[in-house]
C-alpha cells in the first residue's frame, strides 16, 4: 500500500465529524481543513482562525503582518526609527538614559542673555555679545562681537555676531581666530570621560555665514590636555543645522571642581601652525598642528565676512536632541554665576539724585538700587557688602565707575573708588574710599550716581 492516503472528500458515516487517526506518512489536503480541539498543528503555509490563536508557549515569527496594536508584552526592538501611540508609553530607557529637561550643559546657548554689550575692533581675548561666549584672537584681523536679533531662521531669536572689521589677508603661522564656551568641571561630571563608562559628546548648532566652506569645531579637555576636532561645512548666505557626535574618552578624568573643565571651540581662522598636521578626529594629547582642518576658511579674509552662532546645545549620548529652550529668568541665574553687572540707564534717577528702578532692556540687567549696604569707618573710608545669589564661580573681580557712598538721601559727591576687594563667592565685601566728609558709625550705602555709572562683579575663567 502507498505511504499517502488521497481523497477528494471524507463524509462522515453519522454526525457531522470524522475522527482521523495517526497517519505515519501525513494527510495532504488540497483545500481548507476546518479542525476542532486538535493539540498541535505543523503548517508550512498561512493558518486562519476564526476566533485567535492562544499560545502559552513562544511564537517564533521571521515576519509580522497586519495590525500589532493590541500586542501587549512586547519586548523585542522594532526596525523603524519611532513608535506612535495614543496611549501611555512606559519605557525603561530613553536615549542616552538622560532626562527630558537640563540635558544642555552649555549655558546661554540660545544667546538671550548679553549683560556686557558688545565689543568692536577688539585685538586680543574678549567676552562681549551673549554672555560665556569668548573669542579668542591673535594676528587675523580685528572683529566686533555682538548679540543680534534673528528672525524666520528655525525658530532662533537671537545669536552671536562675529564680524570682520579689518582685514588680515594672509595669515602669519600663528594666527587665529576662535569663539570658545568654557564649560566647568562641576557640569561635565555626566559625560563620564576616563572612567570605562566614558559617554559621547553630542553637539548641535546653528551656524551661517557669507563665507562658505569647511570649518572646524573641536572638544578641548582642558585638565587633561587632550583634544578632539571635527569639520563642518557651511553654505554660504544659508542658515544651517550642525550636529557632530563626539568620541566617548576612557583617557583622564574632568576635575570635579569650578574650574574650567572642558572648552568647544569653533574656529574662524588658522595659521599654519595649526593646520599642518595629522587632523585629531579621535581623543588624543593636545598638539596644536593637528587641531584645525587643513580646508578651515580664513574669516578675516575679507572685511564683508560675518559669522552667526545660534542654538548651541552639547549633551550626553550618540543622538542630537531638538534644541532644550530655558526661560530668561533660568538663563540670566546661570550668566550671574560667572559675571554680574549693576548699570544704570539714562533717565532712571529722582529729583534728588537717588537712585530709582531703571527698565529691563530685554538680555541686559539693570539694577539701580543700592548696590550695597554698611557702615562708615572714618571720614574717608566704608565697608559695604552685599549677598550674591546666585552664588558665583569663585571669588569675584570688582570693578567700579561713578559710584558714589551715601547716608540717607544724601549722595556725598566726592569720588568713590574701590580701595580692597575681600569679596567671596556669596558675598561682595568692598573697602570703599571716598576722599572724605562721612562720619565713623554711619549707616552708609554703594549706589550709581548717572547713566555712566555701573559695578562689575566678573568670576569668568
Amino acid at each position: 500500500m502507498a505511504s499517502n492516503l488521497r481523497v477528494d472528500s471524507i463524509v462522515p458515516a453519522t454526525g457531522s465529524n470524522v475522527s482521523i487517526g495517526t497517519a505515519t506518512g501525513g494527510v495532504n489536503i488540497p483545500g481548507v481543513l476546518t479542525y476542532e480541539d486538535v493539540t498541535n498543528v505543523d503548517s508550512i503555509g498561512v493558518i486562519t482562525a476564526r476566533d485567535g490563536i492562544r499560545c502559552t508557549g513562544i511564537v517564533t515569527a521571521t515576519a509580522f503582518h497586519g495590525d500589532g496594536s493590541a500586542l501587549t508584552g512586547v519586548g523585542a526592538s522594532f526596525g523603524n526609527s519611532s513608535v506612535n501611540s495614543t496611549g501611555i508609553g512606559t519605557f525603561s530607557a530613553l536615549v542616552s538614559n538622560t532626562a527630558f529637561s537640563h540635558r544642555n550643559v552649555v549655558i546661554n546657548g540660545g544667546m538671550q542673555i548679553y549683560q556686557r554689550g558688545d565689543v568692536t575692533g577688539a585685538t586680543s581675548h574678549t567676552y562681549g555679545g551673549p554672555d560665556r561666549f569668548r573669542v579668542a584672537r591673535s594676528g587675523a584681523g580685528t572683529f566686533s562681537q555682538k548679540s543680534v536679533g534673528v528672525t524666520g531662521a528655525f525658530g532662533i531669536q537671537r545669536a552671536l555676531q562675529i564680524d570682520c572689521t579689518t582685514q588680515s589677508g594672509s595669515l602669519a603661522a600663528g594666527a587665529f581666530q576662535i569663539i570658545q564656551h568654557k564649560i566647568e568641571g562641576f557640569n561635565t561630571q555626566r559625560f563620564e570621560k576616563g572612567y570605562p563608562t566614558a559617554k559621547q559628546f553630542a553637539l548641535s548648532f546653528y551656524a551661517y555665514s557669507e563665507k562658505g566652506g569647511t570649518y572646524t569645531v573641536a572638544l578641548e579637555d582642558v585638565n587633561n590636555s587632550r583634544y578632539v576636532s571635527a569639520s563642518y561645512t557651511v553654505t554660504a548666505n544659508t542658515w544651517q543645522k550642525h550636529e557632530v557626535i563626539f568620541p566617548a574618552d576612557t583617557t583622564g578624568k574632568f576635575d570635579n571642581d569650578s574650574g574650567e573643565a572642558l572648552s568647544i571651540e569653533w574656529w574662524l581662522a588658522a595659521g599654519s601652525n595649526y593646520t599642518s598636521g595629522t587632523f585629531t578626529t579621535s581623543w588624543a594629547s593636545s598638539v596644536s598642528a593637528n587641531k584645525v582642518h587643513p580646508s578651515q576658511v580664513n574669516m578675516g579674509e575679507s572685511q564683508n565676512n560675518n559669522f552667526y552662532l545660534a542654538n548651541v546645545q552639547l549633551e550626553v549620548g550618540s543622538v542630537c536632541t531638538p534644541f532644550e529652550w530655558k526661560s530668561f529668568t533660568e538663563d540670566l541665574t546661570e550668566c550671574q554665576r560667572y559675571y554680574r553687572r549693576w548699570q544704570s540707564t539714562a533717565g532712571s534717577f529722582n529729583g534728588n539724585g537717588t537712585p530709582g528702578l531703571a527698565a529691563m532692556t530685554t538680555g541686559q540687567y539693570y539694577d539701580t538700587s543700592n548696590i550695597a549696604n554698611g557702615t562708615v569707618l572714618d571720614g574717608d573710608d566704608a565697608y559695604v557688602m552685599r549677598a550674591l545669589s546666585p552664588s558665583m564661580r569663585g571669588k569675584p573681580s570688582v570693578f567700579v565707575n561713578n559710584v558714589r557712598l551715601g547716608s540717607g538721601l544724601t549722595n556725598y559727591a566726592n569720588v568713590t573708588t574701590l580701595q580692597v576687594n575681600n569679596s567671596f563667592s556669596d558675598m561682595l565685601c568692598l573697602h570703599m574710599d571716598n576722599e572724605g566728609g562721612m562720619t565713623a558709625g554711619q549707616c552708609v550705602h554703594l549706589a550709581l550716581v548717572d547713566n555712566t555709572s555701573y559695578l562689575i562683579a566678573d568670576a569668568e575663567f
